[in-house]
């Protein structure tokens, strides 16, 4: 082949790619798995169920051997005992008329001639002169093949001859034959004769059913391995479609869509119920990204003016140090140092609510929240009158619980200073703020614990969101916060195992409360905390 220029072009051959081979092969053992069929067959249902099948199939093959043995086998084993036992007398009877003489070979085939011998039983004597054999006497013509290779009794089919003037045509029957070897002399002092006496008896109902039982058995085995195999395909499917399902929705998660959930059916079955867990665990991860993310937007919003205010404030100072004097840079180092002791406390309750959803620190003790109460009420009733808040405490017996007194009487703290910063009305409404403090007993267990007031109180779609960080309504902006305290006693109440809710508290005026609008309460916090489990009692080694 000539190329431009009258040159010879090489030729191409077309030689096989290794590497270009395998991609292929793969592509098509991926396309092969995606099939639904190859699929299904790799289930971890299909395998169960062959396993169950397996099993199946081994019990009844032991079970069909145990009844095989102790019936079947049982009757070929009594056959078998009969003709030795016939045997052993024909040869008893050829003893007893002076064997070996030939005497007692006469007096054993006159035994076996005269239908002495049990029903069903077909007999043939062989005899071997050492130079030929011969059948001698019998209703059995011929010798059976399986008795020259047998050592004990053996089975053959035979088939009797057509009866004279009979178009009948008898069929093969299966017989069970034994057979036994005498030593006769013809002539006293004689050469020896062997003669080899064949017993048989007619089995054929006996064969026929268990060829019935083998039969039965193995299309059993067959129908229950294509049924297994069938189930195993279709529930297969059936558990690709949900997984199929559920790995989407997983890939859609991974992918960052935290609102995609995984489905879910009403049957109630353990794919449905992990399914919801799985759901629950999702919908609290949703939760706490966007609550991470309120926290940045808090943080970056609540933290920046103070820090802004700090450096422009030092800033100005700096500018101006040569002009402002000793007593000026005190007051701005005060305002500074305040300043940044509230982004302490704001970063120090941060931690501490970290802290506690973390778990850290085991509540092993015990907490009597009754003197818990009581101690705080100590604290915060003297502060309240200084600042015309009444505050009163209501408690009862209650039984202990499992916690952190430090936690407990943070919680209650925070709920007490929340209430005096809040809790407030303006001068021009008459209306003299009361805070109580609840402490009672939970029928079902536990304790209970409600603090309430009558100040302006908080909306229903603002409720839920005062527990979040750094949440604070607008008209609070202008006191002093930093919108962590009910987070921080959310997160003890959770680390304690119990439920905080948050309602209505004490209506503005207490006369004419059913009559009271619903936007004329106070806010009210209810907190239920669970009781000491009952542990059961060990036993002593004595049994005591």
């Amino acid at each position: 082949m000539l190329g431009a220029g009258g040159n010879v072009a090489p030729r191409q051959w077309a030689e096989p790619d290794p590497i270009l081979e395998d991609e292929e092969e793969g592509q098509r053992f991926e396309r092969l798995k995606r099939k639904s069929l190859f699929r299904a067959l790799q289930t971890s249902a299909f395998r169960y169920i062959i396993f169950a099948a397996a099993l199946f199939v081994v019990g009844v093959v032991i079970i069909g051997y145990v009844v095989y043995d102790s019936t079947i086998g049982e009757a070929f084993d009594r056959v078998e005992q009969e003709l030795s036992d016939e045997l052993d007398r024909l040869e008893r009877i050829a003893e007893s008329e002076g064997a070996p003489n030939w005497s007692g070979f006469t007096a054993l085939v006159v035994e076996a001639e005269s239908n002495k011998l049990p029903v069903n039983t077909t007999y043939m004597i062989w005899l071997d002169y050492g130079t030929y054999a011969s059948r001698y006497q019998g209703n059995l013509e011929g010798v059976p093949v399986p008795m020259l290779r047998a050592d004990g009794a053996f089975e053959f089919s035979w088939a009797r001859d057509r009866p004279v003037f009979s178009d009948y045509e008898p069929r093969r029957r299966r017989y069970l034959g034994l057979s036994r070897t005498l030593t006769f002399e013809r002539i006293a002092g004689g050469p020896s004769v062997e003669a080899t006496i064949v017993l048989a008896r007619d089995i054929d109902a006996l064969y026929q059913l268990s060829q019935t039982r083998t039969d039965i058995a193995t299309r059993v085995i067959g129908v229950t391995l294509f049924i297994a195999v069938v189930l195993g395909i279709v529930l297969g499917r059936s558990l690709i479609t949900r997984l199929d399902a559920i790995n989407r929705s997983v890939e859609a998660i991974t992918e960052g869509d935290l609102t995609r959930r995984l489905p879910s059916g009403t049957s109630g079955d353990e794919y449905d119920n992990l399914a919801r867990n799985i759901n629950l665990m999702l919908d609290r991860i949703e939760q706490l990204m966007t609550g991470m993310k309120q926290v940045s937007d808090n943080i970056a919003h609540d933290l920046r003016s103070p820090l802004t205010r700090i450096k422009a404030r030092l800033d100005s100072t700096l500018n101006d140090i040569e002009t402002v004097d000793a007593e000026e840079r005190a007051e701005v180092l005060l305002t500074t140092r305040g300043e940044v002791e509230r982004l302490l406390k704001t970063f120090n309750a941060l931690l501490s609510i970290t802290r506690i959803e973390a778990g850290s620190g085991a509540l092993a003790g015990t907490v009597d929240i009754r003197a818990v109460a009581e101690e705080m009420l100590e604290l915060y009733i003297p502060a309240g009158d200084d600042e015309g808040v009444e505050i009163v405490g209501e408690l009862q017996d209650v039984p202990e619980i499992h916690g952190s007194r430090e936690l407990i009487s943070q919680a209650i703290a925070n709920l007490l200073d929340n209430a005096l910063k809040y809790a407030r009305h303006p001068e021009e409404a008459g209306i003299k703020t009361k805070i109580i403090l609840f402490v009672a007993p939970r029928p079902t267990g536990g304790v209970i614990m409600t603090i309430l007031d009558n100040g302006p109180g908080v909306s229903e779609m603002d409720r839920e969101r005062i527990t979040q960080r750094f949440v604070r309504l607008e008209r609070s902006r202008s006191t002093q916060g930093n919108g962590l305290g009910l987070s921080l006693v959310s997160a003890i109440v959770r680390r304690h195992g119990g439920r905080m809710t948050v309602g209505r508290g004490l209506p503005h005026q207490e006369a004419g409360r059913s009559l009271t609008p619903s936007n004329a309460y106070g806010l009210g916090i209810r907190i239920a905390f669970p009781g000491i489990k009952a542990q059961p009692a060990k036993k002593s080694p004595l049994g005591n």
